[in-house]
Order: C-alpha cells, then structure tokens, then sequence
C-alpha cells in the first residue's frame, strides 16, 4: 500500500478531501473507479496519511447503482429500523493487518445513529450470507483480491469457517468469499 499510497494521495484523494472539507456535513464518501483506478485503494491512501481520518470510505461501481441503493434507503419505514451488517477482518492470514477497523465500526455507529449497526469480526462465508438475510446494508472492513484480468476471480477474504469464536482471527484459514456473496446477492 505504502508504494501507491503517496501517488493516489497526490492525484486523487488529497483533492477531493480537501474540496469536500469546505462542508461539515459531508463525512461519507462514495469512490467510483474506473478503467485502471477501479482497484486502485483509495480508502487506504487516505488512512495511510491520516490514521485517524473522520472520512467513512464506501464504493460502488456506477452512479446507477449509488442512486439505486439510496432511494431504497431513504424509501425504508425509518432509520431507527434500519438493520446494517459490519463485517470486520481487522486480521487475515497472509495480509498485513488492518488498522482503525474498531474506529470505523464506532464511526459508522456514530453516522447511522439510531439504526441497528450489528458487527461480526472474524465471520466465515456462511455466517456473512446467514446474517446478510436480516439487514439492509452490508459494510465490509476486511481484505480483497481484486483480478482485473478477470473480475469474477476478485475477492473479499473472509474466514473459512467462523472458528473457536476467541476473534482472534488465527484459528483457521481466510478464503475468497465472491463465490458465495455473488451467487446470493
């Protein structure tokens, strides 16, 4: 990350910070990459010059899609019944580990205010699928694999199985999720 972060930072995301900062009330970002930035981190970029960013980072893949997504939020009964899902992978074998992941999911239940804000650390695949029936919004804080010579190979990585339930996250092997997140979205 440290290798791209500081280019990123230069090109792309110190600017939009810096514009967006003009307003109080913005604090969410949605990032849309396309072409060859479509992978590109730029949440890490970010979290790489500023640790204790206030920015909660999301993305999505077209403007149709974030339009989509929020008119069913704001068409929804209320917040306060609003049910979201935090997956959280603060460590994954193999991967460095993620830092400020507690600090997102407090910042995401300070952002949500009175919906329900339901954290799982360490899940497997099945556990994120179970839990994903019984809430609107899914927010992921873990590792991915992206493939841009062929998408359908990228990946968030998740648990294989949910473990000894400790959190540790040590207990056994992570594992590309896409197939089973895909095949149920």
């Amino acid at each position: 990350v440290q290798t791209c972060a500081l280019p990123i930072w230069s090109n792309c995301v110190a600017p939009v910070l810096e514009r967006l900062s003009e307003s109080q009330d913005c604090r969410r970002i949605w990032w849309i990459g396309t072409g060859a930035a479509s992978p590109l981190p730029f949440h890490a970029a970010d979290m790489h010059h500023n640790p204790s960013s206030p920015w909660i980072h999301s993305y999505t893949p077209t403007l149709k899609t974030l339009g989509y997504s929020r008119s069913r939020v704001s068409s929804s009964a209320g917040l306060q019944d609003l049910s979201v899902l935090v997956v959280a992978m603060p460590t994954s074998k193999g991967q460095r580990p993620l830092p400020g992941v507690e600090e997102e999911i407090e910042a995401i239940r300070k952002a949500l205010g009175v919906c329900r804000v339901r954290p799982i650390t360490h899940p497997s695949a099945e556990q994120v699928l179970g839990d994903m029936q019984n809430c609107r919004i899914v927010h992921f804080a873990c590792h991915g694999k992206s493939d841009s010579t062929n998408p359908a190979n990228s990946c968030l990585l998740l648990q294989k199985t949910s473990g000894d339930g400790d959190g540790d996250g040590d207990d056994s092997e992570t594992t590309p999720a896409a197939d089973y997140l895909t095949a149920s979205m």
